[in-house]
Parts: structure tokens; C-alpha cells; sequence
């Protein structure tokens, strides 16, 4: 979304964003975590520190993949159809990745 805005509003890069998206995305990990410990099951040794690092490479991440995008967002300016054309391809892919996994997901539970 603010990749789009920096495309309309001709506005330069913020540097300061994907930072702020790794900070959200690893405070909603640990906020769910904590949920996590409520209930009291007994884990294996050294699961705290596997889902630590976890966290961590998740973050890390978000860092690296939201730089690349803002950066690609900053650098192509392109204004046309095919652009429109290959950005509403772009998100409808993303949205078919989402609904297969989550139909993944939903029959291996089961």
C-alpha cells in the first residue's frame, strides 16, 4: 500500500518504513506467542530458542523483501497500461497464492 502511494504522490523513498513493517510483523509474532504460553504444555528442550530465532528470521525478512519492494517502487516510475496490466496480474497471482494455501492448510488439518 505504501509502495502505491509513493508511485501516485511522486514522494521520495522513506527509509524508515521497512523497519516499521519488521517491528509490526515481529510485535504480532510475540503478542501471538504470548498466547501461546498460556496454555501449559510442556515443550521440548530448546523450542523457546527455535521460535526466537524464528521470529528473528522473520523479521529480518520483512526488512530485506519491504526494502527490495520500496526501493523497486521508487525506482520504477513507469506510468502506461501494461504497467496497470502487469500490477493488477501481480495481485491477482497474490491472491490466488493466498487462497491456495489456505485451502492447504484448512484440508491438512483435518
Amino acid at each position: 500500500m505504501y509502495a502505491a502511494q509513493l508511485a501516485v504522490d511522486d514522494v521520495p523513498l522513506d527509509v524508515a518504513a521497512p523497519a516499521f513493517a519488521a517491528g509490526l510483523l515481529v510485535g504480532a509474532e510475540l503478542a501471538y506467542w504470548s498466547l501461546d504460553e498460556r496454555m501449559r504444555f510442556e515443550g521440548e528442550p530448546g523450542d523457546d530458542l527455535r521460535r526466537l530465532a524464528y521470529v528473528a528470521a522473520l523479521g529480518v525478512g520483512t526488512l530485506l523483501v519491504s526494502s527490495v519492494l520500496l526501493v523497486l517502487a521508487d525506482a520504477l516510475r513507469t506510468r502506461g497500461l501494461g504497467i496497470d496490466v502487469l500490477g493488477a496480474a501481480a495481485a491477482a497471482l497474490a491472491l490466488l497464492a493466498v487462497i491456495v494455501f489456505a485451502r492447504g492448510r484448512g484440508t491438512a488439518g483435518s
